[in-house]
């Protein structure tokens, strides 16, 4: 039974691959994306993100890389498995660097903190003091729109605690995050997926 229904979603996505092709849709990614499609429903979806090639994206495309970070590789829906099979470096059948102790990040932050600013308190800054590894993805929040810290982020969202303390889970756009950096003086929130970080605090 599961068979003929797979067959017959192979068949379909094949078919729309044809489609794509013969209504002179013919743009490269698309067509690549549908192929993609065709592999995983056969091989299988892969279980784990790889969280450099989804950092350097953020380099130029900030809202895909915090989209791509937080989609379930558990639950794949429909549009899930479009982005899983649009980006299929993004993702592997095996686990990539991660994920990092809490407290490690903190130590690293602190001792930065002594380096640069000959400051006890790096630990609670760890974006600040540049302790968050390349291949995590961070999103920084404006607290209350005075742009103190001339941030470019977007200002908090509603959803989340301008209070909620550092290694505090936070829900936003229905994934979980974990709270980096609440920075008082410069009004700035840092979050990341918490799947990036064990909390060994």
């Amino acid at each position: 039974m599961r068979s003929d229904t797979t067959f017959e979603r192979l068949l379909k996505l094949w078919i729309s691959v044809w489609n794509l092709v013969l209504e002179n849709k013919r743009h490269l990614e698309t067509v690549a994306a549908a192929l993609q499609r065709i592999v995983f429903e056969t091989k299988g979806y892969p279980r784990f993100k790889n969280w450099p090639e989804i950092c350097k994206l953020g380099r130029t495309h900030h809202l895909l890389m915090m989209t791509l970070a937080t989609v379930s590789s558990t639950k794949l829906d429909e549009y899930c498995q479009q982005l899983v099979a649009a980006f299929p470096q993004c993702f592997s059948s095996e686990e990539v660097a991660g994920p990092y102790p809490f407290s490690v990040i903190l130590e690293r932050a602190r001792g930065n903190g002594k380096k640069e600013a000959n400051s006890d308190f790096g630990a609670d800054f760890p974006v600040s003091y540049g302790a968050i590894p390349e291949n995590v993805p961070i999103q920084g929040f404006d607290k209350f729109g005075n742009n103190k810290a001339n941030l470019e982020g977007p200002l908090l969202p509603k959803e989340i605690n301008p209070d909620a303390p550092q290694g505090s889970t936070v829900v936003w756009e229905g994934a979980e995050f974990i709270v980096l950096e609440n920075n008082g003086s410069c009004e700035e929130l840092w979050l990341a997926p918490s799947e990036c970080f064990r909390v060994d605090l």
